[in-house]
C-alpha cells in the first residue's frame, strides 16, 4: 500500500474518531440536561418555582460551549421548531429534522461542521437540541497533507 493511501486512510480515521466523540460528548450533556431537569421537577414539585430549572440548563449549555473548543453552537427549538434559544452560530431545524423521533448526526463536509440532533422525547417534551460541531481542524490537516504530497512528489499514480 502507498504512502498516499496509507496516509489518507490515518485521516479518515481521525475524523472518524472525531466524530464518535463529539457524539459521545454530545450524549454526556444530553445525559446532564436530563438530570438537571429531573432535579427542577423536583423543585417544582417542591417549591412551584418552574423557571429556576430551565435558568440552570441554559447555564448548563453556556458551560458546554465554553468548555469544548469545537462546539460551534446549540440552539433549542419547541416542538412545533420554533426557534427557542440559540448559542453562537444557529441551525435551521429543517421539516425532515422535525419528523426525527431518534438521534441523529450529519456531517457536513462543505460547510466544515457536524450537527447532532436530539428529539423532544429525550426532554421530557420541551424542546428539541441541535449540536453544531465545527470540523475545519480535519478539513485543513487533509489540505496540508494534500500539499504536501504534491509538493514531495509522492502521489501515487497522479491522485493528489
Amino acid at each position: 500500500m502507498n504512502s498516499f493511501y496509507l496516509s489518507h486512510n490515518i485521516l479518515q480515521r481521525e475524523r472518524d474518531q472525531f466524530t464518535n466523540l463529539r457524539e459521545s460528548r454530545a450524549q454526556l450533556l444530553v445525559s446532564q440536561i436530563q438530570a438537571q431537569q429531573l432535579d427542577a421537577s423536583v423543585q417544582e414539585a417542591e417549591e412551584g418555582d418552574r423557571t429556576s430549572g430551565d435558568a440552570s440548563v441554559l447555564r448548563l449549555i453556556e458551560r458546554s460551549l465554553d468548555q469544548d473548543e469545537f462546539l460551534a453552537g446549540v440552539s433549542l427549538y419547541d416542538r412545533e421548531g420554533k426557534l427557542l434559544q440559540s448559542f453562537e452560530e444557529k441551525h435551521e431545524l429543517s421539516d425532515a429534522l422535525l419528523q426525527k423521533d431518534q438521534a441523529t448526526s450529519d456531517l457536513y463536509r462543505a460547510q466544515e461542521r457536524l450537527d447532532i440532533f436530539f428529539p423532544s422525547e429525550r426532554f421530557q417534551g420541551e424542546f428539541r437540541l441541535v449540536l453544531r460541531y465545527s470540523t475545519s481542524h480535519i478539513r485543513a490537516m487533509m489540505v496540508d497533507f494534500s500539499l504536501r504530497k504534491l509538493r514531495s512528489g509522492h502521489c501515487g499514480g497522479g491522485l493528489c
